[in-house]
């Protein structure tokens, strides 16, 4: 799980930096591929990709789990400059 910057469709981001972390829509999705995993099936056509493409240096195939999720299949690869942190555990 990463925590990253909203994308719009092309993988640009929403905002710049300098409008500060508060100001930031953020996202937390599921990682599905990391640089030179195979890209998966569901993604290739999002990423423009191949049957046996490999996901390219600094970039990220994320997937959300719910009926409306936005990702990776929509918006292309997640660049790896956009993620804010890793989710290593669940807070209870």
């Amino acid at each position: 799980m990463v925590v990253f910057r909203r994308l719009q469709p092309g993988g640009a981001a929403s905002s710049g930096r300098t409008s500060g972390l508060r100001r930031t829509e953020w996202l937390i999705k599921r990682v599905a591929a990391m640089p030179g995993d195979r890209v998966p099936d569901q993604v290739a056509p999002g990423v423009h990709a191949a049957p046996g493409d490999v996901v390219p240096a600094g970039r990220l195939v994320v997937l959300g789990d719910g009926p409306t999720s936005r990702d990776s299949r929509h918006w292309g690869y997640l660049p790896v400059s956009e993620v804010l942190g890793v989710v290593i555990r669940r807070l209870s």
